[in-house]
């Protein structure tokens, strides 16, 4: 490949301006620039040149489109749900479709506070409904991997609190509920909180790992055993 220099390059006055373009659009010299010269233009050019009034022309950006909301669906309605989930996925701006507890109380008492559209005692109406697009699972420890399995199996998106599952063997059938749904399409996205996030211990270990120069990760033993009655 032929390489030219500044010094190699052909020079042209500001009247022959069509013969430079046309230079390098032809690929018929080697040249991968070409310089015009205005210097030795009149004055009165100048002068039109200067005086020329700006081209205005007004073009309407459109808006940035906004998200959607996320219609979401809560199952369980006990006190953690209804002091902490809820209120921070309705502050987030998800859509508060539905909500389900076992005896239906609880699910009536939230519904009504938080502005579900409904209330049921019929979990099963949530996995795969048409207006819900991720679940929310705050209910007891030991259905927590069940509730996950299908949520998966009807491709949703779902939000569990600590813990996912309790025996090992049910980590497994949740591994192989998110293998068996992937190839189908998006893979669901499920996501395991972590309600000790609050607690001040917690808290000093994020503000040690900011101070840290090293990007490896660490494990912080704790326990909760033998604490203030206000350390969580």
């Amino acid at each position: 490949m032929h390489r030219c220099g500044w010094a190699d390059q052909p020079s042209f006055r500001d009247a022959d301006a069509a013969a430079a373009y046309e230079l390098l659009g032809g690929h018929r010299e080697p040249y991968r620039r070409n310089l015009l010269d205005y210097s030795g233009g009149s004055a009165d050019h100048a002068c039109r040149i200067a005086t020329r009034p700006a081209l205005r022309r007004t073009v309407e950006v459109p808006a940035p489109a906004q998200p959607a909301p996320v219609r979401i669906a809560v199952i369980g309605a006990d006190n953690y749900g209804g002091r902490i989930l809820i209120p921070a996925f309705a502050a987030s701006g998800a859509k508060l479709q539905a909500i389900s507890s076992w005896g239906g109380l609880s699910a009536a008492h939230y519904g009504k506070k938080f502005g579900f559209r409904e209330a049921t005692k019929n979990v099963g109406r949530l996995f795969g409904a048409a207006d819900v697009e991720a679940l929310v699972v705050c209910t007891r420890h030991d259905t927590h991997a069940d509730y996950v399995c299908s949520a998966l199996a009807a491709r949703m998106d779902i939000f569990v609190e600590t813990p996912l599952t309790l025996p090992l063997g049910e980590l497994g059938a949740i591994e192989r509920a998110w293998h068996a749904a992937t190839p189908l399409g998006r893979a669901p996205l499920p996501m395991v909180g972590f309600n000790r996030r609050f607690a001040p211990s917690c808290g000093g270990c994020g503000h040690y790992s900011t101070r840290c120069a090293c990007s490896s990760r660490r494990a912080f033993p704790t326990s909760a055993t033998n604490r203030a009655a206000r350390s969580w």
